[in-house]
């Protein structure tokens, strides 16, 4: 997606609009790196303790990714209830 918003930008010769979308690009690319080499080529914290979530924690977490997992796999379910329901509404 960002290569074609860079695209578009220099074939319409936005070029001062291209060369930040680029820079932003690798900026992003850096910090998405240096997250995952923190993540799998550092050896983990021997002193950190396992956490328990309470009750309600653990029903935000469920319903959270209840709801992410059904927005992403069932869009157009989604769309549907709420075109319904604006239909109601008016």
């Amino acid at each position: 997606a960002k290569f074609g918003v860079i695209r578009a930008a220099v074939s319409t010769e936005s070029y001062v609009l291209a060369v930040v979308a680029m820079v932003s690009a690798v900026i992003a690319a850096y910090l998405y790196l240096r997250i995952m080499v923190s993540m799998w080529l550092t050896e983990p914290d021997s002193s950190a303790a396992a956490t328990t979530l309470s009750l309600p924690a653990r029903v935000v977490l469920v319903v959270s990714v209840a709801v992410t997992l059904i927005v992403g796999v069932l869009p157009s379910f989604v769309l549907d209830v709420a075109d319904s329901l604006t239909a109601l509404a008016r």
